[in-house]
């Protein structure tokens, strides 16, 4: 198999749907963690007010995490999603070049 084969490979349509899928999945499981960030607090504001009340800094810890924490741990999840996705995308590359036909 010549280079330009293998190129063609990584650009074919089973390549896209590989890692399309794999993306996906990333994407989803990234989704999950943020939707638990986003309404985990108002739940523990419901179920854990003594928790949630409790002041750091002069701020609750509600709004301690409202209003420093959450756009931190918003870049933190993008950040993994960047690196995740950069990371399977040359692992599967590699694979299809290699002729796995880009399983992981």
């Amino acid at each position: 198999m010549g280079k330009k084969e293998s190129l063609l490979e990584v650009q074919s349509e089973e390549y896209l749907k590989i890692i399309m899928g794999q993306q996906l999945r990333l994407s989803l499981l990234l989704f999950a963690v943020f939707f638990l960030i986003l309404f985990g607090l108002p739940l523990m504001n419901y179920y854990l007010p003594d928790i949630t009340n409790f002041r750091v800094w002069g701020f609750t810890v509600s709004w301690l995490f409202l209003g420093i924490m959450f756009y931190p741990l918003t870049w933190l999840v993008a950040y993994i999603y960047v690196k995740c996705s950069l990371n399977l995308e040359q692992v599967i590359t590699e694979n299809t070049i290699k002729g796995k036909g880009g399983k992981l």
